[in-house]
Protein backbone atom coordinates (compact mmCIF):
# COMPACT_ATOMS: atom_id res chain seq x y z
CA UNK A 1 0.00 0.00 0.00
CA UNK A 2 2.81 2.40 0.93
CA UNK A 3 4.58 1.68 -2.36
CA UNK A 4 1.47 2.84 -4.19
CA UNK A 5 0.60 5.81 -1.94
CA UNK A 6 4.03 7.44 -1.54
CA UNK A 7 4.69 8.08 -5.27
CA UNK A 8 1.19 9.50 -5.75
CA UNK A 9 1.46 11.87 -2.79
CA UNK A 10 5.01 12.82 -3.73
CA UNK A 11 3.99 13.68 -7.31
CA UNK A 12 1.05 15.74 -6.05
CA UNK A 13 3.36 17.70 -3.74
CA UNK A 14 5.87 18.32 -6.55
CA UNK A 15 3.11 19.57 -8.84
CA UNK A 16 1.55 21.72 -6.11
CA UNK A 17 4.87 23.37 -5.24
CA UNK A 18 5.85 23.62 -8.93
CA UNK A 19 9.25 22.08 -8.27
CA UNK A 20 11.54 21.14 -11.14
CA UNK A 21 13.28 18.06 -9.75
CA UNK A 22 16.07 16.26 -11.55
CA UNK A 23 16.54 13.07 -9.53
CA UNK A 24 14.42 10.46 -7.79
CA UNK A 25 13.66 11.51 -4.19
CA UNK A 26 15.37 10.21 -1.10
CA UNK A 27 12.44 9.08 1.07
CA UNK A 28 12.78 8.90 4.86
CA UNK A 29 10.78 9.10 8.13
CA UNK A 30 7.75 7.30 6.70
CA UNK A 31 4.92 7.28 9.24
CA UNK A 32 1.45 5.81 8.92
CA UNK A 33 -0.73 6.87 11.83
CA UNK A 34 -4.38 5.81 11.48
CA UNK A 35 -5.49 7.62 8.33
CA UNK A 36 -2.48 9.93 8.08
CA UNK A 37 0.60 9.16 6.00
CA UNK A 38 3.67 11.37 6.32
CA UNK A 39 7.22 11.15 5.02
CA UNK A 40 10.20 13.31 4.12
CA UNK A 41 11.36 13.54 0.51
CA UNK A 42 14.79 14.98 -0.19
CA UNK A 43 15.09 16.10 -3.80
CA UNK A 44 17.63 17.87 -5.98
CA UNK A 45 16.20 20.75 -7.98
CA UNK A 46 17.14 21.81 -11.46
CA UNK A 47 19.19 25.03 -11.22
CA UNK A 48 17.73 28.38 -12.21
CA UNK A 49 19.28 29.39 -15.53
CA UNK A 50 18.87 33.01 -16.58
CA UNK A 51 19.07 32.62 -20.32
CA UNK A 52 19.76 35.76 -22.29
CA UNK A 53 20.18 35.80 -26.06
CA UNK A 54 20.13 32.42 -27.76
CA UNK A 55 18.73 33.35 -31.17
CA UNK A 56 20.65 35.31 -33.78
CA UNK A 57 24.03 34.10 -32.57
CA UNK A 58 26.74 35.11 -35.04
CA UNK A 59 28.56 32.16 -36.60
CA UNK A 60 31.22 32.10 -39.28
CA UNK A 61 31.24 29.68 -42.18
CA UNK A 62 33.10 29.25 -45.45
CA UNK A 63 32.35 27.39 -48.66
CA UNK A 64 33.49 23.79 -48.37
CA UNK A 65 35.85 22.74 -51.17
CA UNK A 66 38.14 19.79 -51.84
CA UNK A 67 41.60 20.53 -53.24
CA UNK A 68 43.31 18.20 -55.76
CA UNK A 69 46.21 17.71 -53.33
CA UNK A 70 43.82 16.27 -50.75
CA UNK A 71 42.57 13.66 -53.20
CA UNK A 72 46.16 12.86 -54.20
CA UNK A 73 47.16 12.31 -50.56
CA UNK A 74 44.29 9.84 -50.12
CA UNK A 75 45.27 7.99 -53.29
CA UNK A 76 48.90 7.88 -52.13
CA UNK A 77 47.74 6.43 -48.83
CA UNK A 78 45.88 3.67 -50.69
CA UNK A 79 49.01 2.92 -52.74
CA UNK A 80 51.12 2.66 -49.60
CA UNK A 81 48.65 0.41 -47.82
CA UNK A 82 48.45 -1.91 -50.85
CA UNK A 83 52.21 -1.69 -51.53
CA UNK A 84 51.81 -0.76 -55.20
CA UNK A 85 53.52 1.82 -57.42
CA UNK A 86 50.42 3.11 -59.20
CA UNK A 87 46.65 2.92 -59.10
CA UNK A 88 44.72 1.88 -62.20
CA UNK A 89 41.21 0.76 -63.16
CA UNK A 90 41.92 -2.82 -62.11
CA UNK A 91 43.01 -1.62 -58.69
CA UNK A 92 39.89 0.53 -58.39
CA UNK A 93 37.69 -2.47 -59.27
CA UNK A 94 39.35 -4.52 -56.53
CA UNK A 95 38.24 -1.78 -54.13
CA UNK A 96 34.66 -1.94 -55.38
CA UNK A 97 34.62 0.86 -57.99
CA UNK A 98 34.19 0.45 -61.78
CA UNK A 99 37.29 2.50 -62.63
CA UNK A 100 39.89 4.87 -61.20
CA UNK A 101 37.82 7.97 -62.03
CA UNK A 102 34.92 6.70 -59.90
CA UNK A 103 37.31 5.90 -57.04
CA UNK A 104 38.61 9.47 -57.17
CA UNK A 105 35.05 10.83 -57.16
CA UNK A 106 34.21 8.68 -54.12
CA UNK A 107 37.29 9.94 -52.29
CA UNK A 108 36.37 13.54 -53.15
CA UNK A 109 32.81 13.03 -51.80
CA UNK A 110 34.13 11.53 -48.57
CA UNK A 111 36.59 14.38 -48.00
CA UNK A 112 33.80 16.89 -48.73
CA UNK A 113 31.44 15.24 -46.23
CA UNK A 114 34.15 15.10 -43.58
CA UNK A 115 34.89 18.82 -44.02
CA UNK A 116 31.19 19.70 -44.02
CA UNK A 117 30.61 17.71 -40.85
CA UNK A 118 33.63 19.29 -39.19
CA UNK A 119 32.38 22.78 -40.05
CA UNK A 120 28.93 22.02 -38.66
CA UNK A 121 30.47 20.79 -35.41
CA UNK A 122 32.52 24.00 -35.20
CA UNK A 123 29.40 26.12 -35.77
CA UNK A 124 27.50 24.21 -33.08
CA UNK A 125 30.43 24.72 -30.71
CA UNK A 126 30.45 28.48 -31.47
CA UNK A 127 26.73 28.74 -30.70
CA UNK A 128 26.93 26.79 -27.43
CA UNK A 129 30.00 28.79 -26.33
CA UNK A 130 28.26 32.09 -27.08
CA UNK A 131 25.16 31.11 -25.11
CA UNK A 132 26.93 29.55 -22.13
CA UNK A 133 29.99 31.77 -21.63
CA UNK A 134 28.28 34.27 -19.29
CA UNK A 135 25.95 31.79 -17.60
CA UNK A 136 26.95 30.91 -14.04
CA UNK A 137 24.77 28.43 -12.19
CA UNK A 138 25.23 25.53 -9.82
CA UNK A 139 25.59 22.28 -11.72
CA UNK A 140 23.93 19.37 -9.85
CA UNK A 141 26.62 16.97 -8.68
CA UNK A 142 24.31 13.98 -9.05
CA UNK A 143 24.02 14.61 -12.80
CA UNK A 144 27.78 15.10 -13.12
CA UNK A 145 28.38 11.82 -11.26
CA UNK A 146 25.98 9.98 -13.55
CA UNK A 147 27.52 11.44 -16.70
CA UNK A 148 31.03 10.73 -15.42
CA UNK A 149 30.02 7.14 -14.77
CA UNK A 150 28.85 6.81 -18.38
CA UNK A 151 32.08 8.33 -19.73
CA UNK A 152 34.22 6.07 -17.56
CA UNK A 153 32.24 3.00 -18.64
CA UNK A 154 32.69 3.90 -22.31
CA UNK A 155 36.40 4.53 -21.80
CA UNK A 156 36.80 1.09 -20.23
CA UNK A 157 35.00 -0.52 -23.17
CA UNK A 158 37.15 1.38 -25.69
CA UNK A 159 40.37 0.36 -23.92
CA UNK A 160 39.24 -3.27 -23.70
CA UNK A 161 38.45 -3.30 -27.44
CA UNK A 162 41.98 -2.00 -28.08
CA UNK A 163 43.33 -5.00 -26.22
CA UNK A 164 44.36 -3.30 -22.99
CA UNK A 165 44.38 -5.91 -20.16
CA UNK A 166 41.63 -5.64 -17.54
CA UNK A 167 44.09 -5.23 -14.66
CA UNK A 168 45.82 -2.37 -16.51
CA UNK A 169 42.46 -0.63 -17.07
CA UNK A 170 41.64 -0.94 -13.36
CA UNK A 171 45.06 0.48 -12.43
CA UNK A 172 44.50 3.51 -14.66
CA UNK A 173 40.85 4.09 -13.69
CA UNK A 174 41.53 6.79 -11.10
CA UNK A 175 43.63 8.67 -13.63
CA UNK A 176 41.05 8.80 -16.39
CA UNK A 177 38.23 9.47 -13.90
CA UNK A 178 40.05 12.67 -12.92
CA UNK A 179 40.66 13.51 -16.57
CA UNK A 180 37.02 12.93 -17.57
CA UNK A 181 35.38 14.85 -14.69
CA UNK A 182 35.67 18.33 -16.34
CA UNK A 183 34.23 16.92 -19.57
CA UNK A 184 31.31 15.36 -17.68
CA UNK A 185 30.64 18.68 -15.92
CA UNK A 186 30.70 20.59 -19.21
CA UNK A 187 28.37 18.09 -20.90
CA UNK A 188 25.86 18.40 -18.05
CA UNK A 189 26.05 22.20 -18.20
CA UNK A 190 25.33 22.18 -21.94
CA UNK A 191 22.47 19.69 -21.49
CA UNK A 192 20.84 21.87 -18.82
CA UNK A 193 21.14 24.96 -21.02
CA UNK A 194 19.60 23.13 -23.97
CA UNK A 195 16.84 21.87 -21.67
CA UNK A 196 16.07 25.43 -20.57
CA UNK A 197 15.82 26.53 -24.21
CA UNK A 198 13.58 23.53 -24.91
CA UNK A 199 11.19 24.62 -22.12
CA UNK A 200 10.98 28.13 -23.57
CA UNK A 201 10.39 26.79 -27.07
CA UNK A 202 7.92 24.05 -26.01
CA UNK A 203 10.24 21.28 -27.19
CA UNK A 204 9.63 17.93 -25.49
CA UNK A 205 12.38 16.87 -23.08
CA UNK A 206 13.34 13.43 -24.40
CA UNK A 207 16.33 11.73 -26.03
CA UNK A 208 15.84 13.80 -29.19
CA UNK A 209 15.72 17.13 -27.35
CA UNK A 210 19.40 18.16 -27.74
CA UNK A 211 19.31 17.64 -31.50
CA UNK A 212 15.97 19.46 -31.90
CA UNK A 213 17.18 22.44 -29.87
CA UNK A 214 20.45 22.56 -31.81
CA UNK A 215 18.52 22.51 -35.09
CA UNK A 216 16.50 25.50 -33.83
CA UNK A 217 19.66 27.37 -32.82
CA UNK A 218 21.29 26.68 -36.20
CA UNK A 219 18.15 27.84 -38.03
CA UNK A 220 17.97 31.05 -35.98
CA UNK A 221 21.72 31.79 -36.07
CA UNK A 222 23.21 34.78 -37.89
CA UNK A 223 25.35 33.04 -40.51
CA UNK A 224 28.27 35.14 -41.76
CA UNK A 225 30.57 34.03 -44.57
CA UNK A 226 34.27 34.22 -43.69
Amino acid sequence: MLKELIPDIYNQAIAQEKLDVIELPEISEVKLDHNTLSFKAKVELSPEINLKKYKGIKVGYKKVAVEPDEIKRSLDSIKESRKIDALDDACARSLGYPDLAELEKAIERQIFLNKENSQRQNVEHEIVEAISKDLDFKIPQSLVARQLEDLVRQTKVDLALKGVPKNKIEEEEKTFVAQLEPEARQQVKIYLILSEIAKKENITIDDHMPRKVMELLLKEADWQKT
